[in-house]
């Protein structure tokens, strides 16, 4: 049996590790659930990379379908808002990050996948990094495509 409940209790809630910074990736595919991660990650101060996420801190979210009676045509309706940061912040209809590769950044890793990540170990970045860019789409194709154990690479 473990011992991961006693170590975890005799440590009386200090931290069992805490890196200096926490960087956070992010891109134009990042909404929902991964979206609030990296902004409650921003909040307790972590350093977010890469380009704005495709999702506003301040922003309607949920919605209610509904049919029309006589044309019987399905639609949604927005029932709840979401503010996340005071109306006049830049941040409240974009959400940019903290660091923004420029394009001579991207030139320069060939426009790789993992520019952002690149760029940060060079600059010396080898704090925890928080990769956000996964979405369900391209998990799926990526591991479909990379499932043979003889393919994986670092």
């Amino acid at each position: 049996m473990s011992n991961t409940r006693k170590i975890l209790s005799n440590l009386q809630g200090t931290p069992l590790y805490q890196p200096q910074k926490v960087y956070v990736i992010t891109d134009e595919k990042n909404f929902s659930a991964a979206f609030h991660y990296a902004f409650y990650l921003w909040k307790m101060g972590a350093i977010i990379v890469g380009v704005p996420s495709s999702q506003a801190p301040n922003t309607f979210m949920e919605q209610t379908p509904f049919q029309l009676p006589y044309s019987k045509l399905n639609g949604c309706i927005s029932n709840s808002l979401q503010v996340f940061m005071p109306a006049q912040d830049r941040r409240a209809k974009t959400f940019y990050p903290d660091i923004i590769p420029t394009y001579q950044t991207y030139k320069k890793f060939n426009f790789d996948y993992h520019t952002e990540i690149r760029y940060l170990l060079e600059m010396g970045a080898y704090n925890f990094l928080v990769h956000l860019r996964w979405t369900w789409g391209f998990h799926s194709a990526y591991h479909n495509r990379h499932s043979d154990a003889s393919q994986r690479r670092l």
